[in-house]
């Protein structure tokens, strides 16, 4: 388990996150925790729909349109630490983040959860791997 974790708890989170991201139940959106299209459809980003499964419901801050609040987890103050950290941390193992995964529109739910397995579940990724995988522009 990954030091980012601090128990067993924010560990089973973390993997109901990503189980999450690949059940196809959210649809993947961009710049914002969550937005509502102007249809009523709602899109999530990758951070959002940890918000979304891990936040009691009235405890998530909203906007005037109903929509979650925020960019990121740290604007949902009921979020929990390790996701808060789980971006900067990333990046430091990475060099990349996953806001710009995500919001750069070539990563899918599904990549980005295989990416976050990889790194926290597996330990899988070295800095040589992402070297290569920048150059191969993989992220």
């Amino acid at each position: 388990m990954d030091e980012l974790f601090k128990d067993k708890k924010d560990f089973r989170e973390f993997k109901r996150w990503i189980k999450t991201l690949r059940s196809g139940k959210f649809l993947q959106g961009y710049g914002r925790l969550e937005t509502i299209t102007g249809t009523g459809i709602k899109e999530y980003c990758c951070l959002g729909v940890a918000c979304k499964i891990l936040i009691p419901k009235d405890k998530i801050f909203v906007t005037h349109s109903n929509a979650m609040s925020g960019f990121d987890p740290y604007d949902q103050h009921e979020s929990p630490e390790w996701l808060r950290k789980i971006n900067a941390d990333f990046y430091t193992k990475t060099g990349n983040n996953l806001m710009v995964l995500n919001d750069g529109g070539s990563h899918t739910f599904q990549e980005i959860a295989d990416y976050l397995e990889l790194i926290y579940v597996y330990n899988a990724i070295t800095n040589e791997d992402v070297k290569i995988m920048k150059e191969a522009g993989i992220i």
